[in-house]
Parts: C-alpha cells; structure tokens; sequence
C-alpha cells in the first residue's frame, strides 16, 4: 500500500460530538540540532514567543495552537533533578557558579541527550504545518534515528478520539491490534530501537480478551482488565493517559509509574523511529499509516456511532 508522504490525510470520522475538529499532538524527538536553535524555529513557523524556561527547556507561547515546549529529553536535565546535588555542594541556587555549571551540563548534555519537541494538540486540518517544521530542522542540522546507532529517537502522536465512550475507545484499541504487524512492518524501526525494546506490543492474552467480539466491558472492567495487563506506559498505544482522564483513581493507584502518567483525552501512539534526516520518511507518512487504524476502527464502532 503506497501512502502520501507530504499531505496529512483526514480520518474518516474528523469531527467530536460538538461539531469541533479533532486534534492530535506530536512529541518529535531529534539529534543534531541545539534545542536553543529549534525552539527559534518553532516560533518563527507558529508565531510564537520563545521564553527560557531554565537551562535545558524552552516555551514557545501564544501561538494560535498554544504553548509548544523545546527539552533535552532527559527528566534529569528538564526537572533539574542535580539541584540539590549542588546545593550540597554549597553552590546556591542562581548563583554565577550556579548557572555556569547549569550551562556546562547542557552543552554535554547536547551531545548525548536527544532534544524534543512537544507540540500542543493542533486541529486534524492544520497539520500541514508539520512539514514546514520537517523542512527547517533539516536545515538546521537536525539528525534522526538512523544517522547514528546512538540516536534512539522516536515519534510519538496523541490523537483525540471523536468521543470518549468505552465503545469507541475499545474500537481504536481493536483496529490497532489488527493493524500492528503491518504498522511495525512499514515503520521498520531498525536495529537501534529493536535492542532497546521500544513500546512492547500487546500481551497475546490481552489481545484475545480484547478481540472477542463478545466483550463488551463497562468503564470499571475495562480499565481493571487493562492494568491486569499494561499497568506499564511501554506500550506501542498506550492507554494509560486515556483511562486515566476517564477514571484517573483507578488508574493511578495501579499504574507502575502514577507520576508519569498524564491525564488527557488521547490515546498515546508512540512510534519507535523519527527519520527526520531521511528524506523518503516524514511525519505525514506517519500520520497516514496511523488513519489505516482510523479506517479500521470504523468496522468495530457500534451501529449508529459513523458520523
């Protein structure tokens, strides 16, 4: 199946119940580039105004989508997680020697730690913009997965569904497990990211419970039969952040990493390569692969739930 590699295609059901378009947020994750540089890019693109959060994250604000943020993807680096080691040190916080040091652990940290743009959710119709985005990283040096076997990048989208009913939930999760080998087979994520076992799939149990036409869980049974087997976020699709906005106690009191999982009305498709440098990949082939589950997904919604 040849997909387009530049327009981001539509999914066949765009619309929420009132009438808004539906939305999908990237998490773009690159090497090669310094997060300084792209966070300028970002804003010039979206029209935005770039604010230093601290060392190694930027706030690109006011953009007509909202806030877009540029990190060194480490949450050592992002939650400043070394502060107290130098303040034991007897070096005060904002002191010069402070914010000398700060700035040393970013240009190392450049070297090693890949940079990351996390977008804020953008209307499905919008999404061309990724492209021009695409475009000028690659101007700018940035480098992708398969540039070094050190560059463990990945892509990740968080795709606001039409509507946040168990059953329609249940039918992204179903047209997900049918189209998975597929996905993996045209991403090919390559030798890098198959060592460091990025996004597990499915535990075969689950996907048998789950593609019973028969099942038919309530809210509660979904999200327990869920946690029985993907209490972790290492999920190629991970439901976590979705069941969490829906049921967010129940969620967290199982979820093997409560503190990392973010309460939103998305499912977290995370994709185990970001090839920006390769010129034959982009984001909207990505994209495009992923409205196949969308396609998908139509076959299990119930009777009267097409838009």
């Amino acid at each position: 199946m040849e997909l387009d590699t530049l327009g981001f295609g539509q999914p066949p059901s765009p619309h929420k119940p009132d009438g808004a378009l539906r939305r999908a947020g990237f998490e773009i994750e690159l090497a090669g580039a310094k997060p300084a540089a792209v966070a300028q890019i970002v804003a010039r693109l979206f029209d935005g105004a770039v604010k230093r959060h601290n060392p190694h994250v930027w706030k690109i604000e006011d953009t007509r989508f909202g806030a877009f943020r540029v990190e060194l993807d480490a949450r050592f680096l992002t939650e400043q997680a070394y502060r107290p080691l130098l303040e034991r040190a007897g070096i005060e916080r904002d002191s010069s020697v402070s914010l000398a040091l700060e700035e040393i652990v970013h240009e190392i940290a450049h070297l090693v730690v890949p940079c990351e743009i996390v977008c804020p959710p953008i209307p499905v119709d919008a999404l061309h913009g990724l492209s021009a985005l695409e475009e000028m990283l690659r101007w700018a040096g940035a480098e992708g997965s398969d540039a070094s076997v050190l560059n463990a990048l990945g892509l990740q989208i968080n795709i606001e569904l039409r509507d946040e009913r168990v059953p329609t939930v249940l039918a992204y999760l179903r047209a997900f497990m049918e189209r998975y080998a597929w996905l993996l087979k045209e991403i090919d994520p390559g030798l890098t990211r198959r060592m460091t076992n990025y996004a597990a799939p499915f535990p075969r149990e689950y996907e048998r419970l789950v593609l019973d036409p028969a099942y038919a869980p309530t809210l509660p049974r979904f999200v327990d039969d869920y946690l029985d087997f993907n209490a972790t976020r290492n999920r190629a699709l991970d439901l976590l952040p979705m069941l969490a906005h829906l049921d967010a106690p129940r969620v967290l009191a199982r979820a093997e990493e409560p503190m990392l999982v973010k309460p939103r009305p998305a499912l977290h498709y995370r994709l185990p390569s970001c090839r920006l440098d390769d010129l034959s990949w982009s984001i909207a082939l990505e994209w495009n692969r992923w409205l196949e589950v969308e396609r998908r997904a139509e076959h299990w919604l119930p009777l009267g739930a097409h838009s």
